[in-house]
């Protein structure tokens, strides 16, 4: 790991320009790729103008996440303090979608409790709060 204990706290090396996906935060930062990766994706390959009712409003959905999702990579990479909010409410959004999905019999519960796995780290880590501080 990266990091000194000093007097039982432990101090964070972030300076590195790798410190926002060290440790575990690699790996919320390749839900990050993954979904953006996926809803660009859905953006390119159809075209709204062939598109009516329910998918439509999936469509629009879709290009306004992955706006969403170019905000949260840009704040990511800039290391702004604000990055822990914004990416609790993309655990958030994923977990409404996977509770449609469910209800829909389309998914299971796994993706939300992955959700809520990591909305918890991002609340509660010392790493979280040392790393994004702009």
């Amino acid at each position: 790991m990266n990091h000194e204990a000093t007097d039982g706290d432990s101090e964070f090396h972030t300076d590195s320009r790798y410190a926002i996906v060290a440790g575990w935060l690699i790996l919320p930062a390749l839900y990050l790729l993954f979904n953006l990766f996926t809803v660009s994706s859905v953006i390119l390959s159809f075209n709204p103008l062939d598109m009516r009712g329910q998918d439509l409003i999936v469509y629009i959905i879709y290009l306004l996440l992955t706006v969403y999702y170019f905000y949260i990579a840009y704040n990511w990479i800039k290391r702004k303090k604000r990055l822990p909010l914004l990416i609790i409410i993309a655990y958030i959004i994923n977990i409404l979608i996977n509770i449609s999905a469910w209800l829909a019999g389309m998914g299971g519960l796994l993706g939300i409790g992955i959700s809520v796995l990591w909305i918890v780290y991002f609340v509660r880590s010392r790493r979280v709060k040392a790393t994004f501080i702009r």
